[in-house]
């Protein structure tokens, strides 16, 4: 069973690149695109060329988040970090209605701002969770938290669009979820 979990925690390496080559190739192909003045889901959004090349790639990435989501619950023991896997698990199923309800229909801010919301709040409970146990990785996922979420803020009041503040909450989530995925592996 052990070497199984090892397995999936590979996905939480596999995830952050499959999310980064969803943004960068989408961007590539839209040379239109402005960190500075549009949102990451912009590339997606409804009768935009190519829009299915972002949201088939947020699925994909999701699905593998998935994946990887059961080798983090399987490895963590303390009832609070299992709780923010659980919590982190509902933020990557909001990802997905993100590709479902792209940008241009009704339901696609309030899911983006969830997928967002409940992957940090997963992370901060994982990190309390973690850091009650003594771990340094509970205590980097706090700190992924604690500093990502005002960079965010003051990014987002900084530029028009929102591509900077969710790039850095796209960033912590990777740092959070290969840190995890190399300990899972590690582990014997």
């Amino acid at each position: 069973m052990q070497k199984k979990i090892n397995l999936l925690s590979l996905m939480g390496i596999i995830t952050p690149i499959a999310g980064f080559f969803t943004i960068f190739i989408s961007i590539y192909l839209h040379d239109w695109f402005s960190w500075s003045g549009n949102a990451l889901s912009d590339l997606g959004a409804l009768g935009v060329q190519y829009a299915n090349v972002y949201n088939y790639g947020l699925i994909f990435t999701s699905i593998l988040g998935l994946i990887f989501v059961i080798s983090l619950f399987s490895f963590l023991r303390h009832i609070v970090s299992r709780f923010g896997v659980l919590i982190f698990a509902v933020g990557l199923i909001f990802l997905i209605a993100v590709a479902v309800f792209p940008s241009g229909t009704s339901p696609h801010v309030m899911v983006s701002l969830s997928f967002f919301g409940f992957c940090a709040l997963g992370i901060l409970l994982v990190g309390v969770g973690e850091s009650l146990e003594k771990s340094r990785l509970g205590y980097l996922s706090l700190a992924l938290v604690t500093v990502g979420t005002p960079l965010a803020y003051l990014s987002a009041v900084r530029f028009t669009g929102a591509a900077i503040p969710e790039m850095v909450g796209v960033i912590c989530f990777s740092v959070f979820s290969i840190s995890y995925a190399l300990k899972i592996y590690g582990s014997k």
